[in-house]
């Protein structure tokens, strides 16, 4: 799966939706290819979606409302880079999960049809996406991409966004640094972790965390000679405390150098 794509050349329309969304069976994320906000995303069909932004409300019902709501909106772009129209249903073709909830959509106002839109070859339109959610869920929302029986899962965080692009990376902030390395390799985006994780022990050379997890990434795809540059790299004195002193020993074992844990 390619993450990157050349910038769109034309643009087609802005179009607007006000979507309500309701649970369906609460259950964990769903499985797919995992992006994050401000990448350009090919689908395999050539539809390239590009999550702009995401905003949350308070949302203050209708007479009678007793549990509390917010409306999550998200702006995307979808451009079709491929040769052929492509019809996209704003309904049926993207859900939104926090947590362990997933949300469908259901129109509020929308006449028949309206949610169907065709995206011709080479342009591109901006769209608005609202959910309806359960209030205080502060939990980072997923949204979901469904097209021609695949999945793509783009994590709707401004900030890991910016820091997987490599736009804001403050070498002080290693919970969310070590947080999308370890989202892009569960993810088996092996190049795009090690290029983060590069690039933070750049400015943290002696950070215990980012040394570790980067041994530990290592070790998947370079094999334990070079895994084990990384162990030895770390500074027990360093280290955030004796779980994270049990996991390095444990990487050590685990690829064969004993003798450094």
């Amino acid at each position: 799966m390619i993450n990157k794509t050349l910038k769109t050349l034309f643009f087609a329309s802005a179009f607007a939706v006000s979507l309500l969304a309701t649970p369906l069976n609460a259950h964990a994320a769903e499985d797919g290819p995992v992006f994050f906000m401000g990448e350009d995303i090919i689908h395999p069909e050539g539809m390239v979606i590009t999550v702009n932004e995401i905003t949350r409300t308070p949302y203050h019902g209708g007479l009678g409302a007793t549990a509390q709501k917010e409306d999550v909106k998200i702006n995307l772009t979808l451009m079709n880079s491929g040769r052929a129209s492509q019809q996209i249903d704003l309904l049926s073709d993207f859900r939104l999960t926090i947590g362990e909830h997933l949300y469908s959509q259901i129109p509020e106002e929308l006449p028949a049809k309206q949610n169907e839109i065709m995206i011709n070859a080479g342009t591109q339109s901006r769209i608005d996406l609202t959910f309806r959610v359960e209030q205080g869920n502060k939990e980072v929302p997923d949204l979901n991409f469904y097209m021609n029986g695949s999945l793509l899962r783009i994590i709707c965080d401004p900030q890991l966004g910016d820091i997987v692009a490599g736009t804001e990376i403050d070498p002080t902030d290693i919970p969310n640094i070590t947080r999308a390395a370890n989202i892009l390799i569960d993810a088996g985006r092996f190049t795009a972790a090690k290029s983060l994780l590069e690039v933070a022990l750049v400015k943290s050379p002696d950070n215990s965390s980012l040394l570790l997890l980067m041994a530990k990434l290592i070790n998947q795809i370079d094999g334990e000679e070079k895994a084990a540059y990384y162990l030895r790299k770390i500074d027990v004195t360093r280290m955030s405390g004796a779980e994270e002193a049990t996991e390095a020993a444990k990487t050590a074992i685990r690829i064969g150098y004993s003798n450094i844990a």
